[in-house]
């Protein structure tokens, strides 16, 4: 019988285990001290990793999941780890990350603080729903496109969990057949229930498919429910705006077309870090890359500073711009702050005023690599980047070390929990040239 000892956990949520002659292997939905009887292995170059098994022997912060059906669903890769576990696991990520990574030598990175808010359950404003060929609904198995049904969810708001319940019965009449996939979302500002559907055709094809899903029974239905509904890809779509409050009486207002944050508590924490390092900081005039629909420049601008905002997201600059006299008018003066749509890289090159003290990254997954070139060549003193992923991250930060800035503030946040996504906020200051 192999049995295998689960000594930590690794990017990507998988408990990693030292192999008796060496080598190691890798079992999704383990805890630390786990050990467990490895049923059937995939053998890969360097590695191995349980196909399935069974547990043996409980590790030390392993707890029965709130939901029942963690480990069919793919979402919630944590829930079997106590909280303080996963909170303390995170940290080591993101530490891993930029030691492996970033060539940062650990004994000398800023102590990590991890900041969470607001509860672990109930939190997402925003949810996505798979369909299948045959109509129904739920979320993909991990690793899989097998789908799982649900009729709610733990760690959706609950009002977005009531949503999916509602849905799952329209979904019994036959009502989202040829639809690909369906984002929910709730918010604090009308319309307060939202859901964005998505078709199977791209293209010129979708137009018509679009025709084709548009049924009466469906418009009733939503409307009945009070769920507003647009079409991804139609003009609803990039114009229909729900809005979040993000500090104090600013709200921020998006369209389904553009990103939102899925905590919106953490989301809070995570603006007020930033307007505060920035105060700290004397910071004046800001460059804020990747910024949506102004999630961090408005706050910004309001603190009484200036700044210009960079979007590839045509729709979210565009909410950006027609959000700004509400803004202004809720402040009682004009802010100074200009919103551009377009490719980073071809949007920074056409900046008439580049005299910016700070720049603020908060790039996809996939990092900032297209704009560090720019933020090297800029005079920007103070630099503030907000990621998702600390490999990228990692990476990230270790060219702009290289390039004569010093790592002087990390800070991780809860944005997600019961997964082992986390989110962090670096500052950086000019050393060198």
């Amino acid at each position: 019988m192999t049995q295998w000892k689960v000594d930590k956990l690794v990017p990507g949520g998988h408990g990693m285990c030292r192999l008796d002659g060496g080598g190691v292997g890798f079992v999704r939905g383990a805890a630390p001290g786990d050990l467990v009887h490895v049923k059937q292995i995939k053998r890969r170059s360097g590695y191995q990793r349980a196909e399935s098994w069974a547990l043996v022997e409980a590790g030390p912060g392993r707890v029965e999941p709130g939901c029942a059906l963690h480990g069919r669903c793919g979402g919630c890769d944590w829930m079997h780890l106590e909280l303080s576990m996963q909170r303390e696991a995170k940290v080591k990520l993101l530490t891993e990350a930029l030691v492996r990574t970033g060539g940062f030598d650990a004994e000398r990175l800023p102590r990590i603080e991890l900041v969470s808010a607001g509860p672990a359950e109930g939190y997402r404003c925003r949810a996505q729903l798979q369909v299948d060929a045959k109509g129904r609904l739920g979320f993909f198995s991990a690793g899989t496109h097998d789908l799982v049904e649900v009729d709610g969810c733990l760690v959706c708001d609950p009002r977005l969990s009531q949503m999916i319940s509602e849905l799952q019965a329209l979904a019994k009449q036959g009502l989202f057949r040829g639809f690909s996939r369906l984002e929910l979302r709730v918010a604090d500002r009308d319309p307060e229930r939202l859901l964005r559907a998505s078709v199977r055709e791209r293209g010129r094809d979708r137009r018509r498919k679009h025709r084709e899903v548009r049924s009466d029974q469906l418009e009733a239905s939503l409307k009945q429910l009070g769920i507003a509904w647009v079409l991804e890809g139609s003009v609803a779509d990039a114009e229909l705006c729900q809005g979040w409050r993000i500090a104090d009486e600013l709200y921020l207002s998006v369209p389904p077309a553009a990103f939102a944050q899925v905590n919106p508590e953490v989301n809070r924490s995570l603006i007020g870090a930033v307007v505060e390092g920035a105060r700290r900081r004397a910071a004046a005039r800001f460059l804020d890359l990747y910024c949506g629909a102004g999630n961090f420049s408005f706050p910004l601008a309001a603190a009484g500073l200036s700044g210009v905002g960079i979007e590839i997201s045509d729709a979210a600059i565009t909410a950006a711009k027609s959000h700004r006299p509400r803004v202004e008018a809720l402040l009682g003066r004009e802010l100074d702050l200009e919103f551009h749509a377009g490719d980073v890289e071809p949007a920074l090159s056409q900046l008439p005023r580049r005299d910016f003290d700070l720049i603020l990254l908060d790039p996809p997954r996939a990092g900032a690599k297209a704009s560090l070139s720019f933020v090297v060549q800029s005079e920007a003193h103070w630099l503030c980047m907000c990621s998702c992923d600390p490999v990228t991250l990692a990476r990230d930060l270790r060219e702009l070390v290289h390039s004569g800035f010093e790592l002087e503030q990390l800070t991780a946040y809860d944005m997600f929990p019961h997964t082992h996504h986390v989110a962090a906020l670096a500052w950086l200051r000019r050393v060198a040239r």
